[in-house]
């Protein structure tokens, strides 16, 4: 499977209804440009931030990322 999903695949993926996915984005449980994308009105969602969300694990940003790297240097 691809690791970006549709919204059918997303909700079967987290094992919940299309409308309570909707309700996740639409309170910002969910965000735009982590755990899911939009481009020309399509919507993908990301698999692995999705499975980080579930796990209640939290969101590296950029800046983290980056951090991590260095101090390994």
């Amino acid at each position: 499977m691809s690791q970006f999903l549709t919204q059918k695949e997303a909700s079967d993926f987290l094992r919940i209804s299309d409308e309570t996915l909707k309700r996740y984005k639409q309170r910002g449980s969910l965000i735009c440009g982590v755990h899911y994308f939009k481009r020309e009105g399509i919507v993908r969602f990301d698999k692995e931030q999705l499975a980080q969300w579930l796990k209640g694990e939290p969101i590296k940003v950029a800046s983290r990322i980056v951090d991590e790297i260095l101090a390994s240097i």
